[in-house]
Parts: C-alpha cells; structure tokens; sequence
C-alpha cells in the first residue's frame, strides 16, 4: 500500500491511498467529498514538495485527481 498526503485549501494534510498512478493524474481513496473541480495540494512519498491537482471526478469513495504538471514517476517512492 503507497500513501500520499492530500490537502485541501492550504489544510491539515490527510493520508490517502494510492489506487493509481501516472504522470498526469491519480486516482486515490477519498475520505471525504473531493467535488469535481475542487483544487487540491498532493505530497508523494519520497517528495519534499507539494503537486497542485484538480478533481476531475469522485464516486464510490475515489477520486480522480488531475495534476497541473505533469509528475517525473522515477522520484516517486514506491512507484515502481
């Protein structure tokens, strides 16, 4: 199992499961409700910086996130 931590408006952040992974977006298990267009702040092991994301969907306890750039996977932990 591969955490991230998901924020959302500059929050407390939560850890969240990974479902999947590319360079564009994510899919992961929501706590909460992430409404489509909701921008959100994701932290992936391994990085000291935060990735900006948007939801593009949400349904039965997942969501799709979108990234504004695209994500180098290699320095990723746990992406392999």
């Amino acid at each position: 199992m591969v955490l991230c931590e998901l924020r959302l408006h500059f929050g407390q952040p939560d850890l969240t499961r990974i479902r999947d992974l590319s360079e564009c977006g994510i899919k992961v298990a929501a706590r909460r409700a992430l409404p489509p267009g909701t921008r959100v702040q994701v932290r992936m092991p391994g990085r000291q910086d935060w990735a900006l994301a948007r939801v593009i969907w949400n349904a039965d306890g997942l969501a799709g996130l979108a990234f504004a750039q695209a994500m180098d996977l290699p320095c990723v932990s746990g992406a392999e």
